[in-house]
């Protein structure tokens, strides 16, 4: 079952939306028309039951034109809160000082942030603890395969632009002193087509294996189980200077997954970056324990399904 809907605007974001709607008809939308403004929707509305229509918030129009629509008792909602409520994510274009100041709480209540202290903990410990023999099996072919170090340490960007290593189990060549796959400069990963992966490390990541080290990354709390994804200080400066408000993913506390990371995957280039740091701007503003959970059983449902 699909609602009608209306688009008034004539942002590129809103082009963006409409694009995408058409194209995922599983979003439960169906675009009837398009207008530039409010005026020109009245002698449709009679034809059309119900309609969402979906306002540009950047457009200046008529107070009376608007109140004029919700006298006859549509739905109006503007082009940000249609991206949150139907593609669950936030678009950069719309987020200022304002958004920030009503939506970004990153404290949060105590109750939270008490429960994701504990939980956090505790599925840490179970994980290391179920894994261990898996751990030991992955360590050994590790060794066999080119020998060490089979453990690596990457810097990454955490809570207030904190630096801390995340941990994992090597999967790609040894081209430096400290294990890593890179010479000199850091480059893009290109996912599991990455040719700098090595046979055990395909399989090992396929199983998700290498990530298991980052169980230690919680317990020291540089990260929490869910959050947005830590990134390198060598890809975050340049994000932060190509993406508005990129910095406050660094408001909470980096996650081992996230919304993000569920819904978009990888990033592999700044626009992928963009697209993910929607989805962190989503989670942000909208986290709580059922969001949380439901990332977690994601997540798992990946691990064992991809």
């Amino acid at each position: 079952m699909t609602e009608p809907a209306i688009l008034v605007g004539d942002s590129p974001t809103l082009a963006e939306l409409e694009k995408i709607i058409k194209m995922n008809p599983q979003i439960g939308l169906r675009i009837i028309k398009h207008f530039k403004n409010t005026k020109d929707i009245d002698a449709h509305l009679e034809e059309i039951k119900n309609p969402v229509i979906i306002l540009d918030k950047n457009r200046d129009e008529e107070d009376t034109d608007v109140l004029n629509l919700y006298k006859k008792g549509v739905t109006i909602i503007d082009t940000a809160k249609a991206y949150e409520k139907y593609l669950f994510k936030i678009p950069v274009t719309y987020i200022d000082t304002s958004f920030i100041i009503e939506n970004v709480n990153a404290k949060k209540n105590i109750l939270y942030t008490s429960t994701i202290f504990i939980t956090d903990r505790i599925f840490a410990l179970c994980i290391l603890i179920v894994t261990s023999p898996l751990l030991l099996i992955a360590i050994i072919a590790r060794l066999i395969e080119d020998g060490k170090p089979v453990f690596i340490g990457q810097k990454r960007v955490g809570l207030d632009g904190k630096i801390f290593q995340i941990y994992k189990l090597r999967s790609m060549v040894a081209l430096a002193p400290d294990g890593s796959a890179e010479k000199e400069n850091a480059v893009w990963s290109t996912g599991k087509d990455d040719p700098r992966i090595t046979p055990v490390g395909r399989i090992i990541r396929k199983l998700h294996i290498d990530e298991i080290p980052q169980m230690l990354n919680i317990l020291e709390g540089d990260l929490s189980l869910v959050g947005p994804r830590p990134e390198r200080p060598e890809f975050v400066t340049p994000l932060e200077e190509s993406i508005p408000h990129y910095n406050l993913r660094h408001i909470i506390r980096p996650g081992f997954t996230g919304w993000a990371q569920i819904r978009y995957g990888y990033a592999r280039t700044k626009e992928d970056s963009k697209e993910k740091f929607e989805y962190d701007l989503y989670y942000i503003k909208n986290r709580n324990i059922f969001l949380d959970l439901g990332i977690v059983l994601r997540t798992i449902q990946i691990i064992f399904t991809h």
